[in-house]
């Protein structure tokens, strides 16, 4: 009764393929678009608290002895068992540690070492984030680098290897 005409149909399914693979790239993603807008928003208050507030330069020292380990109170050893300590606190009820190896030599640089620590745990991945929260709860600052997490695939825990960096300041501060 009706005839198709077959160069209709084709252009009709080339543009429905054409659809249905880039309309992600055409439209607009709404809630990365309110997500960017929060951060705007909140950035600006902060510069805007920050302007009024007139900070000294005196203010915006930071202090080392309370954000790393000072040498005159920890040697390499006790400041690596004192990030080691850190590390298991963080840990407790949260993570479960395979091992914690320390690395054999500090990096040094002028004035302050570089505190090598090779961590490997298992958790969930929102209990990562309760680790990660509890060690920035500590006063002591560390950095991560070198962080690999694989998926447990009989469990839905995480494999994860991570070098945590904590730094030993020495008497000559600059």
């Amino acid at each position: 009764m009706y005839k198709i005409d077959m160069k209709k149909l084709l252009m009709l399914l080339i543009a429905f393929v054409a659809y249905v693979n880039y309309q992600n790239y055409i439209k607009s993603d709404i809630k990365k678009r309110h997500r960017e807008t929060i951060n705007h928003k909140t950035n600006i208050n902060r510069e805007i608290a920050i302007r009024e507030h007139n900070y000294s330069k005196e203010d915006l020292l930071l202090d080392y002895s309370k954000i790393t380990f000072n040498a005159k109170d920890f040697s390499y050893s006790k400041a690596m068992g004192e990030m080691q300590n850190h590390i298991y606190d963080a840990a407790k009820n949260v993570c479960k540690i395979q091992s914690v190896k320390w690395a054999q030599v500090p990096n040094t640089k002028l004035w302050y070492d570089k505190l090598r620590m090779n961590i490997r745990l298992t958790c969930k991945p929102e209990k990562l984030f309760e680790f990660t929260n509890r060690l920035k709860d500590k006063e002591i600052i560390y950095n991560v680098e070198n962080f690999r997490a694989v998926n447990v695939k009989k469990k839905s825990h995480l494999f994860i290897m991570v070098q945590l960096v904590g730094f030993r300041t020495h008497n000559e501060v600059k």
